[in-house]
């Protein structure tokens, strides 16, 4: 099973406007753990981490989707 690359999906998200802050008050998550998994310090997420980080990430994809329709 592959790796999800948690990196690239911050950096991702950095790039559409959901910096660390915004991305922690949307999950609860540590801003400083998301600093952490965008630099590569830590590799993965704990699951529930990584679930809420793919609910943001899945829900940006869905609103430019409409937007652009």
């Amino acid at each position: 099973m592959e790796k999800t690359n948690f990196a690239q999906i911050l950096k991702e998200l950095k790039d559409r406007g959901i910096n660390d802050y915004k991305l922690s008050e949307l999950t609860g998550i540590e801003r400083s753990k998301l600093t952490k998994l965008r630099n590569g310090t830590k590799q993965q997420p704990y699951y529930d981490d990584g679930a809420a980080i793919m609910q943001v990430y899945n829900e940006g994809i869905d609103n430019h989707k409409n937007a652009s329709t």
